[in-house]
């Protein structure tokens, strides 16, 4: 019922949206005018599907981790033996999250300063790119949250330690925020700040619901779990579609920039947003009528696979839209103390 195969659907439709979104909004790597420097299209679309594998593991451990910490039952404080088996799966899945942070590290430096892959792997340019540019200020935190993820969630018995790796992983995000998009608009603190809180809640909410599928594998599932959940899921949903609307105008600036191909994207993410709403509301409908074990764990697996599949969708329009050129790179006008700050 909760079989892993049943997820590979939804992987695939977040690629296949992503390369999509890519080719509509204009953010597909492509060739640069000859004599440029370039690392190539190779690189270029190398960096995007190890963003997307970064992320896939980081929700993975979120979802493990909130499995632990919230769904499974405690005794004082510690794990019981669900949550000890769900806690020892972060291990080869961190440990992918680490190597493919570490690899696209070296991409992206490829891709950014625009050299080929094979100098980029020169350690001396490596650590000065990470050590000096903004960007690989971000890097080197995002590696530094996974390591300490990696090292020390193997001791981890209590539910305040499964707390802990939540924790991490959500931290692990906040870098790439400040070197996104928001972080060179106009309303800086608005656009990262709302960012911030849209992918935060966007990310629990999707490793909330895993968390039950990770849950309902092991037959440890239970109904009050998933109700709880979709209390929160509420919640989740709102702060997600209110920072977005305010982080999506921050950056088309005005109305007619709906029309551009950034905002065609807002638009395809904003209705299936709709219908990830739609979904989860029904979800929470049907659940209030069951009562026999069978009948609503059909039901949650059911329609919970077409929310996940929705948010492979939600996910792969997102990561399109960050990878994409916004209609305004600034704000229209400008007055002199600004532009001199």
């Amino acid at each position: 019922m909760f079989s892993r195969k049943k997820l590979l659907p939804a992987f695939s439709l977040l690629i296949l949206t992503l390369v999509a979104s890519l080719v509509i909004g204009g953010g597909a790597p492509h060739s640069v005018i000859e004599g440029l420097p370039d690392a190539g299209v190779l690189v270029g679309w190398g960096v995007i599907i190890l963003k997307v594998l970064v992320q896939i593991s980081m929700l993975t451990t979120l979802a493990l981790a909130m499995a632990a910490a919230i769904f499974s039952s405690k005794v004082d404080g510690n794990l019981n033996q669900t949550g000890l088996k769900l806690i020892s799966w972060i291990t080869p899945i961190s440990f992918i999250w680490l190597v493919a942070s570490v690899i696209k590290s070296f991409f992206t430096f490829s891709y950014e300063v625009g050299i080929s892959l094979s100098q980029a792997f020169d350690l001396t340019s490596y650590l000065s790119y990470l050590s000096v540019t903004s960007s690989g200020n971000s890097i080197r935190w995002q590696i530094l949250f996974v390591a300490l993820i990696v090292a020390g969630h193997r001791n981890t018995r209590r539910q305040r330690g499964a707390y802990g790796i939540m924790l991490l992983a959500l931290l692990s995000l906040i870098p790439s925020i400040t070197h996104s998009h928001a972080a060179g608009s106009g309303d800086h603190m608005a656009a990262v700040g709302s960012l911030i809180v849209h992918v935060f809640a966007l990310s629990l909410w999707i490793a909330g619901l895993l968390a039950l599928w990770l849950l309902g594998r092991l037959d440890d599932i239970a109904l009050k779990d998933i109700k709880r959940f979709s209390s929160f899921a509420l919640w989740a949903a709102v702060f997600t579609g209110l920072s977005g609307v305010l982080n999506g105008w921050i950056r088309i600036g005005k109305f007619s920039n709906l029309f551009s191909s950034y905002g065609l994207l807002l638009i395809i993410k904003v209705m299936l947003f709709s219908l990830l709403v739609l979904i989860g509301l029904r979800q929470r409908k049907r659940l209030q009528g069951y009562f026999s074990n069978l009948s609503w764990k059909k039901s949650f697996a059911y329609l919970s696979l077409i929310e996940l599949l929705t948010m492979g969708s939600v996910l792969g329009v997102a990561y399109a839209l960050g990878q994409s050129p916004t209609p305004i790179s600034h704000p229209d006008a400008l007055d002199p103390s600004v532009t001199l700050t």
